[in-house]
């Protein structure tokens, strides 16, 4: 069987050249190797990104969720499809889907990610599409149930009033009709 990772040097290309972005990080969280599609993602140059907390690059409002499932990966916990959102140096905003390990011996997280930015919006949209088309099933089907409601009162006063006119026109041709017959 040939071996497709035979030297370092195949392992550095692989590293450098997979669109994935592939990042090794210290126990304290900074980034201690990225490859170069990290850099592009994020836009910020290889000096910034190992300058700085991974956590610095997380978007505020995912940075709990993110300490939390990086704690579990500290403890020896495989991260496997976990995703968070990032903000590159320009404000986007982009959704990365991470697989990580904890190499204790050495300290050290491995992590690949894949961009998943569109698969992600998508998916919101079809949710928000999904909450607005149940908004209307609900206002749709509370319509349905008043205007059954109020055709229901409606017939039944119509019902009634007829039942009364009815009955008085019954009494008053007793009252002139004399040779009519009983009612069985």
């Amino acid at each position: 069987m040939y071996n497709l990772i035979s030297s370092g040097y195949d392992m550095i290309t692989l590293f450098e050249m997979t669109p994935d972005l592939v990042c090794i990080a210290d126990k304290a969280g900074y980034f201690k190797n990225v490859n170069r599609s990290v850099y592009q993602k994020l836009e910020y140059s290889r000096e910034e990104i190992i300058d700085h907390l991974v956590s610095s690059f997380v978007h505020p409002d995912d940075r709990e969720k993110t300490r939390k499932t990086r704690n579990e990966l500290l403890l020896g916990k495989a991260l496997i499809n976990f995703q968070n959102r990032y903000i590159t140096k320009t404000g986007k905003i982009i959704w990365l889907q991470w697989t990580s390990v904890y190499l204790p011996d050495r300290e050290l997280v491995f992590a690949i990610a894949k961009d998943v930015t569109e698969k992600k919006e998508a998916e919101i949209l079809v949710e928000e599409k999904f909450r607005q088309f149940q908004g209307l099933a609900t206002y749709f089907k509370t319509s349905l149930e008043k205007e059954k409601k109020y055709l229901a009162v409606t017939l039944h006063e119509e019902l009634a009033q007829l039942a009364t006119v009815l009955k008085m026109d019954i009494a008053w041709l007793r009252q002139h009709l004399t040779d009519l017959p009983e009612a069985p």
